[in-house]
């Protein structure tokens, strides 16, 4: 029975693979200081770290969300100390509008590191959920830190959790020891949030051979000041993409409600593989992109 369960799961991986599958994946970017960090010399508008949340597998065969808060070393350089660089502090708010849930943290089972802290509801920035590194001298601080998060009463998105507080933050993070800019500033500590949450969240992105074509296929649960969409296309990973779409593939998604989109690429050849991202364009001209993803046509014998 054993062996047989995983056969199963070996083909069912192999058919996701050959559907070229692209699981949904929100990334947001921490970019504001707050007014500490500005008067110490960050400038407002840099990529200072990332949340980028991905779906797992929870109990129950339910749906759950991984968090992983990554801070740019490229840019907030750290500082070699007796603790260690990285995420100190990361707090965020939850909501979930399924009858079955209350809607607050009570809902929810949150696996962190260990020697961190789960606060709830401390008015800390005005989050609802907070953790915190417990260990007392930021010896168990996190590059990247992981959270999984599930619940009992019914599945769990990144939109959840892209709750904006009341002063339009959706997440916050503190991060210690790090210096910036040349000649370098020293500083011992910093928080970092959002402005704007995720605009695009997207079920899903394939690419599947159809005959003399690609049929490029995609589907988002909702869209915020989406203005469309473009595709680009490269024959390998790390090649030129360029964009196969004449003009924007307009949008026809909402804040409440996504749409499908379909895209016929004819212009393939057999037995070449092309690589395809996405990428959705704001209202504001913001470009954030998906993928990538691939097919290959067969040829014919």
């Amino acid at each position: 029975m054993k062996k047989m369960k995983t056969v199963l799961t070996a083909i069912l991986f192999t058919l996701l693979m050959a559907m070229n599958l692209y699981a949904f994946d929100a990334i947001t970017e921490l970019t504001i200081p707050n007014s500490t960090s500005q008067s110490l010399g960050l400038p407002v508008g840099l990529p200072y770290a990332t949340v980028e949340q991905t779906d797992i597998a929870c109990p129950g065969s339910r749906t759950g969300v991984r968090m992983v808060v990554t801070p740019n070393s490229a840019i907030l350089v750290p500082v070699p100390t007796g603790g260690s660089y990285g995420v100190q502090e990361f707090g965020f708010n939850y909501l979930n509008t399924n009858s079955d849930c209350t809607g607050d943290h009570s809902d929810l089972t949150i696996n962190g590191p260990t020697q961190w802290q789960i606060k709830y509801d401390q008015n800390l920035s005005d989050f609802g959920i907070f953790l915190v590194d417990d260990s007392g001298k930021g010896s168990n601080r996190q590059d990247p830190l992981t959270i999984d998060i599930c619940a009992d009463c019914g599945n769990l998105t990144p939109a959840n959790f892209l709750v904006t507080n009341d002063t339009g933050y959706v997440f916050a993070v503190h991060i210690a020891p790090f210096t910036y800019g040349n000649p370098p500033l020293t500083l011992s500590s910093s928080f970092f949030a959002t402005q704007n949450q995720t605009l695009i969240e997207l079920s899903y992105f394939t690419a599947t051979v159809k005959h003399k074509k690609i049929m490029i296929k995609w589907k988002t649960e909702s869209e915020t000041d989406n203005a469309g969409f473009n595709l680009k296309r490269a024959e390998s990973e790390s090649g030129e993409y360029v964009q196969i779409n004449s003009s924007l593939i307009s949008a026809k998604g909402s804040d409440t409600e996504g749409s499908t989109y379909v895209y016929n690429d004819r212009d393939i050849q057999a037995g070449k593989t092309y690589y395809y991202i996405l990428e959705d364009v704001e209202l504001d001209g913001d470009i954030n992109s998906n993928g990538p993803i691939l097919a290959t046509p067969k040829k014919v014998k």
